[in-house]
């Protein structure tokens, strides 16, 4: 997996086990990286929704996408974007609801993008629709 670096933003291809056991540190600066917030986008994989969202230590954003629907593709800069401004605070994460029907029905999703905020594992907000650079980084500072 890759992590960006908090301190000198350098891209880390970091080990899955190690950062599990939080034992990873930039190869650069060698300052401590924050695996739950790497500073890109972490595509949430069947079965690993507890890991990534639940279990992080940081608080997660979750969009809720399809490939097919021009508001999700027009947000994805704009998340990939906020991964790298917040690098260290906050994770982005995705689930595309094409591929898994059972995450948008265990969240009645009913459209996409759908966004949702988790802090220590709750959801605490959620919204729906494209919206600009602006509004979404004042969606997430209820979190940080």
């Amino acid at each position: 997996m890759k992590v960006m670096c908090a301190a000198c933003k350098v891209t880390n291809n970091v080990a899955e086990e190690k950062m599990r056991k939080n034992l990873v540190r930039c190869g650069k600066c060698k300052e401590p990286l924050t695996p739950d917030a790497p500073g890109y986008p972490v595509e949430v994989a069947p079965g690993s929704f507890n890991f990534q969202v639940k279990e992080s230590e940081c608080p997660v954003l979750l969009d809720l996408w399809g490939p097919g629907c021009p508001p999700c593709r027009q947000l994805a800069p704009l998340l990939k974007d906020l991964a790298k401004e917040l690098v260290g605070k906050i994770k982005v994460a995705k689930v595309n609801v094409q591929e898994q029907p059972a995450a948008a029905n265990a969240f009645q999703v009913r459209g996409v993008p759908t966004l949702l905020l988790f802090k220590q594992g709750q959801e605490v907000a959620r919204t729906a629709g494209f919206m600009p650079y602006p509004e979404l980084r004042k969606f997430v500072a209820q979190v940080l």
